[in-house]
Order: structure tokens, then C-alpha cells, then sequence
């Protein structure tokens, strides 16, 4: 998602890496859309998802981890695709609630 800032709220100075100092599981998540915001949500998350056998590990490096999902403007809804990039293979999560839908 784009927007538009004005250029003299622009900075040269690149912010800090917000995986810096990420646990293994939000190292997993850390190409995640907003982690800077749900880091240690998306870990939880992503570790129950593993726990319970719907992903694994590659699931979440190899997708990038959890992306904004365009439908749910309203509500901080992120999905990720576990065993393949089909609808069947989509989770949806709430970073919000930390629960699975």
C-alpha cells in the first residue's frame, strides 16, 4: 500500500532494522506487513500455526511471512500460505486477537 508524504518529512537517514533483535519465531515473521507493530503477535502466531502441523517453518520464510489482507480494511486481518499458494492453502490470522479465522 502506497502513500503520499510531503518531501520534507522525508529522511535520508534509513530507520533502524525493527527483526534486529527478533526471538527465533518473530525472525520467521520478520518480512511480515506491519511487524514493527505485531512482531511479537505474528510469533505467536506463526508458533501455534507450526505447533499445530497447518505450516511450517518454510511456510513463513518462503511467503515472506504474514501479508494485509486487502478485504479486511477494517481489523488488523494478515493471511500466509501454508502447503501451497492455492484459497485452501490460505490462513487468515488476527494480530489484534492473536487468533486464527
Amino acid at each position: 500500500m502506497a502513500e503520499w508524504v510531503r518531501a520534507d518529512q522525508l529522511s535520508k537517514k534509513r530507520p533502524p532494522d525493527p527483526a534486529k533483535n527478533a526471538t527465533a519465531d518473530e525472525q520467521l515473521v520478520k518480512r511480515s506487513d506491519d511487524f514493527n507493530v505485531y512482531h511479537a503477535q505474528f510469533a505467536t502466531l506463526a508458533h501455534k500455526l507450526i505447533t499445530d502441523g497447518r505450516c511450517t517453518a518454510s511456510d513463513f520464510t518462503d511467503n515472506g511471512g504474514f501479508t494485509k489482507s486487502a478485504n479486511r480494511q477494517d481489523a488488523p486481518v494478515y493471511f500466509v500460505y501454508c502447503g501451497g499458494m492455492t484459497q485452501a492453502a490460505k490462513i487468515y490470522v488476527n494480530a489484534q486477537t492473536v487468533t486464527v479465522e
